[in-house]
């Protein structure tokens, strides 16, 4: 996946790390954080900073992630996974803070 500079008009970094497809996505609301889900059942936050994970955490059930939602607030983020072909699983992450930018946005 590849962060683009909005401002500058360029790629800023890329990440990656995940085994399956990425399906989940949300900017933090308040910080230069990415939270990420993907088909291997796994929630990723990076900091759009260093473009480096932080810190990694598998849904309850390992199934595929299909939804992530930071609160408004921004202290936890909501995941959604899908068990056969429903959603039948949320779980809430509670995060710790980190910092500010809205000048990012993912290709992938």
């Amino acid at each position: 996946m590849q962060i683009w500079d909005l401002t500058a008009g360029k790629i800023a970094g890329s990440i990656a790390g995940h085994k399956g497809g990425i399906s989940a996505l949300d900017f933090h609301p308040n910080e230069f954080l990415l939270a990420s889900g993907a088909a291997d059942g796994c929630v990723k936050f990076w900091d759009l900073e260093t473009f480096k994970q932080v810190s990694s955490t598998e849904a309850d059930s390992r199934a595929p992630i299909v939804g992530a939602s930071f609160t408004p607030d921004g202290r936890a983020l909501l995941v959604a996974t899908k068990d056969k072909l429903r959603v039948s699983l949320c779980t809430l992450f509670t995060i710790a803070p980190a910092c500010l930018s809205n000048r990012f946005c993912i290709c992938f």
